[in-house]
């Protein structure tokens, strides 16, 4: 294939000189309610219209790491499978059970279903994300980095829990922030197994 066309069709400067196609995985509510039943860390991530690919493809990076049952993308998310988030994901977007581009009233409808107890990240919780038993299963809500969650979303929650931060620092990336969290339901979790 020639340089000007192979250009032509990827998203990357340095393009690794390799081309495929391939089908979209699987996606959907049923894989999440599978996977819960096997995590060790019963949390599941509802990233609400998380738009930076590479954040996303992070997040799922991480959840993976963690443990973690899997991730709820909404509607107005990034593309889970687009390059830059496949990317960021390492393989681990083959390997999360996902569910995408969900509407919030299904996902509540579901996750009371599950058993979830909805908890959102929000900056001015009052509640420190270590003092929460994250052994419970839980759906985590995520928003963006730009624009956080609406009221109407946050008032749907049963608890909404902070990242307690040092000096004056506005806030912390969003992948940053879905791996303290995480991390901690983990540690948290393998204090509980018996030994």
């Amino acid at each position: 294939m020639a340089d000007n066309v192979f250009r032509s069709i990827t998203e990357t400067r340095e393009p690794q000189g390799i081309v495929l196609t391939a089908r979209r995985p699987v996606t959907g509510q049923q894989l999440l309610t599978t996977a819960l039943i096997r995590a060790r860390v019963p949390i599941v991530l509802f990233l609400y219209r998380v738009s930076n690919p590479s954040n996303l493809g992070a997040i799922v990076r991480t959840a993976e790491a963690a443990g973690a049952a899997g991730i709820i993308t909404s509607a107005g998310s990034a593309d889970v499978f687009g390059a830059k988030a496949v990317r960021a994901a390492m393989g681990s977007s083959f390997r999360v059970s996902i569910w995408e581009l969900a509407e919030i009233e299904t996902v509540f409808g579901w996750s009371i279903n599950a058993g979830l107890t909805a908890t959102a990240a929000d900056i001015s919780a009052a509640l420190s994300h270590s003092e929460v038993d994250w052994t419970i299963p839980r759906l985590l809500i995520l928003g963006s980095e730009a624009h956080g969650l609406s009221g109407d979303l946050l008032d749907r929650v049963s608890e909404t829990v902070k990242i307690e931060i040092e000096n004056d620092t506005e806030s912390l990336n969003l992948a940053v922030s879905a791996g303290v969290l995480l991390f901690e339901a983990r540690r948290q979790s393998h204090i509980k197994e018996p030994v």
